[in-house]
């Protein structure tokens, strides 16, 4: 039996999350822009980058909505819109990077193959391929031969805080459910939670509509049935508050809720998280 949905998704709620998800890429490729050029206005982001002013019809004023689109509607920028705006950024402004991240494909409801995924770890920078590889590439070979799952990796992985790193969680959680492991699923999907604050303050594309990729991350990881009852249900006020602590002082210790790495993991005392705490201990008895 595959890794159950602790709440199976409905057939509206896989057409919502697909809609999500292209929210998702929509909104940080407007971030990106919008970064760049000064404003997050649409309207006014069409007369900066494509120096058009609105047309008139039948007496009124109206716009192409074509940036706003990228919002609303998860609509995406074609290769030649990529093109230009890589021209009228001075080369500052790369779409393609934000439109083709892998994680939008992990993303989805029915996870990227074994292959896939494998393809992704080999091309990753070489500080975290040698974390998911036995096979470090010392010797030229360029063979990619993943190690054995521990969790001290995993949480080393958590620890660098690179988008990198929480594109690799969420790839060895996908690995998980493919090969039906509870552990291998559960852990990498909790530290790509506590990771999340970290990324989204990193990174403004990613924070511009951000409760998108929250619900999509909540559908598709934290959304897991596990042995012994045991669940994950995150808490997006955690999110929020750790992104005011950063935004404070982005040299704040937040306690990671998903263990400290040594011989055996450690919590604080939030009682949002007591229930897994409780039973954690069973589930890190099986790696």
């Amino acid at each position: 039996m595959a890794l159950p949905f602790r709440e199976p998704p409905t057939p509206e709620a896989e057409k919502a999350h697909a809609a999500n998800i292209a929210r998702c890429r929509g909104s940080a490729c407007f971030a990106a822009i919008a970064r760049h050029f000064g404003t997050d206005a649409p309207n006014e982001l069409e007369r900066r980058i494509d120096r058009r002013e609105p047309y008139v019809k039948d007496g009124e004023k109206s716009w192409s909505r074509k940036y706003r689109q990228w919002v609303t509607k998860g609509k995406l920028p074609s290769d030649n819109t990529c093109n230009f705006i890589w021209g009228r950024s001075g080369r500052s402004v790369d779409l393609r990077r934000w439109r083709d991240l892998f994680l939008w494909e992990l993303l989805s409801l029915t996870p990227p193959s074994l292959e896939r995924i494998h393809e992704e770890m080999a091309a990753m920078p070489l500080q975290i391929r040698r974390k998911l590889s036995a096979q470090h590439d010392d010797d030229g070979s360029g063979r990619f031969a993943r190690c054995e799952f521990e969790r001290e990796t995993v949480l080393s992985l958590r620890n660098l805080r690179s988008l990198d790193a929480f594109t690799a969680l969420l790839c060895l959680s996908r690995e998980g459910e493919i090969i039906n492991a509870d552990p291998h699923h559960y852990l990498p999907a909790f530290c790509a939670f506590d990771m999340l604050p970290w990324i989204l303050y990193s990174h403004p594309e990613l924070r511009y509509r951000w409760e998108h990729l929250f619900e999509c991350l909540r559908m598709t990881y934290w959304n897991r049935a596990y042995v012994n009852n045991m669940t994950f249900i995150p808490n997006r006020e955690t999110i929020v508050e750790h992104l005011a602590t950063l935004d404070a002082d982005p040299h704040a210790t937040i306690a990671p809720k998903s263990g400290l790495r040594g011989p055996r993991p450690r919590f604080d005392n939030d009682d949002r998280f007591k229930e897994f705490r409780e039973a954690v201990d069973r589930i890190f008895d099986a790696l």
